[in-house]
């Protein structure tokens, strides 16, 4: 499978009324957002997306930062809705107890399939959470989504998802993350 090529004949884009998507990819290679042109003022440089983010053509630059525009495929959807995913994570983990994020990790290596070190202590979190992050990049769309799911309410990245909440409507305890990622995964 090739990679997609950028658009560099922004043209293509049209003026806006037809509201083409593109996907916005910075230097990094890190997804920023899927947006619709609104307007495309070449007598400006200038693209509008319907987040009312400018894109410059002339220095190629969203918000001061080197961008990249593709035009949305199937593997890049798929990209953006997994970094959506990571994100989440990224952002749970960042408010989450150390009991929490061992009882995470043992979820996240049983839907890898691996064996994780199993950690008691308070000072160990940090080296779990780099654990944790070590597999999620192993891990495809749908174990992503699954062990989202056991987080409680933490949005993603897209704003149109959100994980589980238990039946209370609080984010679920590290037993009760456990007891679900063992009961959903498969062998």
């Amino acid at each position: 499978m090739t990679s997609p090529k950028p658009i560099t004949n922004f043209r293509k884009l049209g003026t806006g009324r037809k509201r083409r998507e593109v996907v916005v990819i910075n230097e990094e290679q890190r997804i920023v957002f899927i947006a619709k042109v609104c307007h495309n003022y070449n007598s400006r440089q200038e693209i509008v997306f319907d987040n009312q983010k400018t894109f410059y053509m002339d220095s190629q630059t969203l918000g001061g930062r080197k961008v990249s525009l593709f035009f949305p495929t199937e593997r890049l959807e798929d990209s953006w809705q997994k970094q959506c995913e990571v994100d989440a994570i990224e952002e749970w983990m960042k408010i989450a107890s150390s009991q929490d994020i061992f009882a995470f990790l043992e979820c996240v290596g049983l839907e890898r399939g691996v064996v994780t070190p199993s950690y008691h202590h308070n000072f160990w979190a940090e080296v779990a959470k780099s654990e944790i992050r070590r597999h999620l990049d192993f891990l495809g769309l749908v174990q992503l989504r699954r062990l989202g799911s056991l987080l409680g309410d933490v949005s993603c990245g897209s704003g149109d998802q959100k994980p589980d909440r238990s039946e209370s409507g609080r984010a679920k305890t590290s037993e009760e993350a456990s007891s679900a990622c063992l009961s959903t995964t498969v062998p």
